[in-house]
């Protein structure tokens, strides 16, 4: 005949103690809601550092209020530090403008639609700037074209000046200028 196996005792209570403790998280995981356990439901020390993963709590998780606790006061100025040493030279700049010179043209009274007045500087002198007007009454002259001149190489020279007369045919006559200044 052969003999049942009965467990021991002890066998019997680690099982329902197993089954307990199994059931409790099992039902723990399926009957509470997602996020349902807060502050208010956790005791006093219930959360250690031993218990938290690391970098689960960083500055930007933590209120700024929290984090002033930790900070101490302001420590006593230290001395000052050895004086450097001095740096190198620098490059010298490019000097500003000068031995600038203003040249001016006049173009002939004529009763032509347009005139045009081309300036150039003195040799060694570059334009920086220029303009042009009429000798009548602004309101029939029209500025029509004012920029500096090259000589084709990159090298400016000069200044261009063209002014359109669309009033009534009278002689007139255009003011042109540059004004120039040493080249670099």
């Amino acid at each position: 005949m052969k003999s049942k196996f009965l467990p021991s005792p002890a066998m019997v209570v680690a099982c329902i103690a197993l089954i307990v403790a199994l059931g409790g998280a099992s039902y723990a995981a399926i009957a509470l809601p997602a996020n349902s356990v807060a502050t208010k439901q956790l005791k006093k020390k219930a959360v250690t550092s031993a218990k938290l993963h690391a970098q689960a709590v960083t500055p930007s998780k933590v209120a700024p209020s929290t984090i002033a606790l930790f900070r101490g006061q302001t420590g006593a100025k230290g001395d000052s530090g050895a004086p450097g040493q001095p740096g190198a030279p620098g490059q010298n700049g490019k000097n500003g403008v000068s031995g600038y010179k203003v040249v001016s043209a006049q173009s002939l009274y004529s009763n032509t639609a347009s005139k045009t007045l081309n300036i150039n500087c003195p040799v060694g002198k570059v334009p920086i700037g220029g303009g042009g007007a009429t000798t009548l009454a602004p309101d029939s002259e029209v500025l029509a074209e004012s920029f500096p001149t090259e000589t084709g190489n990159g090298t400016w020279h000069g200044w261009h000046v063209t002014l359109r007369n669309s009033g009534p045919s009278t002689s007139w006559s255009i003011l042109a200028w540059t004004i120039c200044a040493d080249a670099g």
